[in-house]
């Protein structure tokens, strides 16, 4: 677990002081993949400075100095002038399973009261499998809704459970501006319709596998975005007119990490779609999806139509090494041409 201290953030826009358990980090690149996680600046522009302002090698067997349990400094580089860290900094805890390092990492996580941003998820040393945590409990759940908590991660948390969603809603109604939220294979829910919240618009239940009830569109009415691996989705088709789902995988097998997105006017946008698939293909498998017919859609990529069903969608130079939009939309039932 790493502390960012704000107050040397105000004071040099691209240096913090970082306070770092050597049971977390071992090695200086630990250190800078795990900064690199949290602040989402490249590891080759951070570098580490002890107090007395000497720079640590930034190699894999570079071992922390003694005693850095105190502190060291971040810097971020080669073009200070141009990144600076982000104001709302993302709270992290990185613990392990046992319940000893976990509880003395939330303690100083509720502690830090200026906290818009909470993550509570699972984390080990490099070359490690990460362990899920196993030990939060809705005590601590409570403790982390802070008056002024705009975003919380609580995915893969075992003990999370539909007393959570009390107490999270419990939180909201007391005023709690909470916009994301997420569950993510947090086993232990099963009735989402406990979940209440007047500023929640984003929600990830993926991997909540004895979910049996979804969300009431009435209890989270500014709810645009919802996550989910399986038939819920279905039951969520109507929440408004923007609405993320995740195809479920027994569906699109081939399409590793297939989402869809919905947005106002009838468009989706698909990513990571392989370009060995046809045109054809693609419009199926998302008509089977959303209950509709795929004469529908005409599929777009880059602002070009993709008129050509027989054609795969690497005839038309669609990337896959990078995320990558594809966009069909729903065309009126006179056939008129697509806006």
């Amino acid at each position: 677990f790493f502390r960012i201290h704000m107050v040397l953030i105000c004071l040099h826009p691209t240096r913090a002081v970082i306070d770092i358990p050597s049971s977390n980090c071992q090695t200086v690149l630990e250190v800078k993949q795990l900064l690199s996680i949290h602040t989402g600046i490249p590891c080759c522009s951070l570098a580490l400075f002890t107090s007395g302002a000497r720079q640590l090698d930034s190699c894999a067997i570079s071992s922390l100095p003694e005693g850095h349990n105190s502190r060291l400094h971040l810097v971020v580089e080669p073009k200070p002038q141009r990144l600076q860290l982000p104001s709302d900094i993302i709270l992290r805890v990185l613990s392990y399973v046992d319940a000893t390092s976990n509880n003395a990492a939330l303690a100083v996580c509720v502690q830090w009261q200026q906290a818009a941003r909470l993550c509570v998820t699972r984390m080990a040393p490099s070359k490690r499998e990460p362990r899920l945590r196993a030990t939060l409990t809705n005590e601590h759940v409570a403790r982390m809704l802070l008056p002024n908590l705009q975003s919380l991660d609580l995915s893969d948390c075992f003990l999370v459970d539909d007393q959570s969603l009390v107490a999270i809603s419990d939180a909201c109604d007391d005023g709690c501006p909470l916009t994301q939220l997420n569950l993510g294979s947090c086993v232990g829910l099963r009735n989402l319709q406990l979940l209440r919240s007047a500023t929640l618009q984003w929600l990830n239940i993926n991997g909540c596998s004895q979910l049996q009830t979804p969300p009431l569109r009435s209890a989270l009415p500014q709810l645009t975005e919802l996550w989910h691996s399986d038939g819920l989705s279905r039951t969520m088709s109507g929440v408004g007119p923007r609405l993320r789902l995740e195809f479920p995988p027994n569906v699109l097998v081939p399409l590793l990490d297939l989402t869809v997105r919905t947005v106002a006017g009838g468009c989706f946008v698909m990513r990571d779609v392989p370009k060995s698939m046809r045109v054809e293909t693609f419009c199926k498998l998302a008509a089977q999806w959303l209950g509709t017919s795929k004469q529908l859609y005409t599929v777009v990529y880059r602002d070009r139509v993709l008129d050509n069903e027989e054609q795969s969608l690497g005839h038309y130079d669609v990337r896959t090494d990078s995320y990558i939009s594809l966009v069909f939309r729903m065309c009126s039932d006179d056939n008129s041409p697509c806006v």
